[in-house]
């Protein structure tokens, strides 16, 4: 469990779950977890 802000060099902060897939797919994380969703790379 990670707890920080969830957001790219230079982009706001997620907000929404749309952002969240978007940024997870640029990210270097491996695992999104979204309510009771897992979504892994």
């Amino acid at each position: 469990i990670m707890n920080t802000s969830f957001n790219l060099r230079g982009e706001p902060i997620v907000n929404t779950p749309a952002n969240a897939l978007s940024t997870f797919g640029r990210s270097g994380l491996d695992t999104l977890y979204i309510g009771e969703f897992i979504v892994r790379k």
